[in-house]
């Protein structure tokens, strides 16, 4: 598979947690570019469970893509991450490993951060001290 153009895809997913809960609208989007060889994947709203599926096959495809050398999954854009959604982001980091390509994530804030740090992946996944 080539990946050689910016292509982006937008989803809009009700999930409900609790059978008795409210169902609530979860937005996520994920755009993947490819320049010079790095594929950056975007993803901005909530990362848990219920867009695993849509996150974790937009990793895969960055990474499994002819001339992948370096995969950066930016986080800049994301509002919340449960423990699903660190799965996510070690699952994409085994599979780059296994598949000889780079792999970070990048530029964290507020929250999301402090979560990263807190569990004690954020060092492994950025390849920077938290």
């Amino acid at each position: 598979m080539r990946l050689d153009r910016l292509y982006s895809r937008s989803v809009a997913i009700v999930s409900c947690a609790h059978p008795r809960r409210e169902r609530r609208n979860v937005n996520l989007s994920v755009s993947t570019a490819l320049e010079d060889k790095t594929a950056t994947v975007t993803i901005a709203g909530e990362l848990d469970l219920g867009v695993r599926e849509t996150v974790e096959l937009a990793i895969a495809e960055a990474i499994d893509a002819e001339g992948t050398r370096e995969v950066i999954v930016d986080l800049s854009a994301l509002e919340f991450i449960d423990s699903s959604g660190i799965g996510i982001l070690l699952k994409g980091r085994r599979h780059a490993d296994k598949a000889g390509v780079a792999y970070r994530v990048s530029a964290p804030t507020g929250i999301v951060r402090q979560v990263l740090e807190l569990t004690g992946v954020l060092e492994h996944l950025s390849g920077q001290p938290g």
